[in-house]
């Protein structure tokens, strides 16, 4: 078959192993993206016989699959097991809120380098996944800084009766109106919903956040509806503004709303600065750049990527810290704006 051929038979998902072995043949300059479906394509009828196909690939190419959300839960495992010493994918695989439990696990327990030391900080993800933190605590490259930070997180979740979850406490068992209220997407748009009725719904939401736990709320920071993400993430137990920010739910446009929010602690607003994929987004950017709540650092180290017509309101915007007020002036005529 000719590269034209093979392509259609990925298409339409009509694929063998002997249409597989040609289209990884380097002859016929088939890009990664479409050995990527083709795979996918596969795994779902003849699972067992990818795995020599996959190995194939480059490991920081899947990676970047994994940040774009090119890859799902069943391929991301996969990646994991095959690619056991790409730090890269490995870090990749442990922000996606996607990828599936073992492959965390096992992520967990022989990551190294930046990755590691990253997970160990992340005090608010074990504490949340016990399970994920004595995983940690096998991984042989921990050094001794890093095994006394884990094994105090460790007595906290076995310890510490505020920081534990109650067994019942998951979503599946809320109730028919706890789930309507905190789990559900309202089905009237903020913009069409009566006033009064929005507000008698944020009101109940907020009376049920003031009786939980904060372990409580961070779990439900993760599975709730967007009302109740921008409410924990403002919360003052920064275990909980975290957990919002893990949540599989968070779009784009949250976090694009919670960087211009000024109620915020200033961790909230450093991890959207130092998560590529939302940087990606000028919107974020510039909500980042002109939030007086943002680390300085942060702000100027970004302000040189807004348009001429956002330095512009930077450069008169005396909301913002002097210092990043002047860089922006300083841009502006470099550019020659007025």
């Amino acid at each position: 078959m000719d590269r034209n051929e093979l392509i259609a038979a990925i298409e339409s998902g009509k694929l063998s192993t002997d249409l597989l072995s040609q289209i990884f043949d380097e002859s016929m300059e088939i890009d990664e993206d479409l050995k990527l479906r083709a795979l996918a394509s596969m795994l779902k009828n003849e699972p067992t016989k990818i795995g020599q196909f996959f190995s194939r690939l480059n490991p920081d190419r899947l990676a970047q699959a994994i940040e774009h959300n090119k890859l799902d839960s069943s391929m991301i495992s996969l990646a994991v097991r095959l690619f056991p010493d790409s730090e890269q994918l490995g870090e990749a695989a442990l922000r996606q809120p996607h990828t599936p439990s073992p492959a965390l696990l096992l992520l967990a327990e022989r990551i190294g380098g930046a990755a590691l030391a990253r997970l160990v900080r992340d005090e608010t993800r074990l504490i949340l996944s016990p399970e994920l933190a004595r995983a940690l605590a096998r991984n042989p490259n921990l050094e001794t800084g890093q095994q006394s930070s884990l094994t105090t997180v460790i007595d906290k979740i076995e310890k510490d009766e505020r920081l534990k979850i109650r067994q019942e406490y998951h979503p599946e068992n809320f109730d028919t109106d706890d789930k309507e209220l905190l789990l559900f997407e309202p089905v009237e748009s903020s913009e069409t919903e009566e006033p009064q009725k929005a507000e008698v719904r944020r009101e109940s939401i907020y009376v049920k956040l003031q009786r939980m736990t904060p372990a409580e709320k961070a779990l439900l920071a993760i599975h709730g509806n967007r009302e109740v993400r921008m409410l924990l993430v403002r919360d003052s137990n920064l275990m909980v503004a975290k957990a919002a920010m893990r949540s599989p739910r968070l779009t784009e446009k949250d976090v694009s709303f919670i960087a211009q929010m000024r109620d915020v602690d200033e961790e909230i607003l450093r991890i959207i600065a130092n998560t590529r994929r939302h940087m990606r987004h000028y919107v974020i950017i510039k909500n980042l750049v002109m939030n007086p709540r943002t680390p300085i650092a942060i702000a100027i180290a970004n302000i040189a990527r807004l348009n001429n017509f956002d330095i512009r309101l930077s450069s008169r915007d005396h909301n913002i810290p002097g210092v990043v007020r002047q860089m922006a002036v300083k841009i502006a005529r470099q550019r020659g704006l007025r």
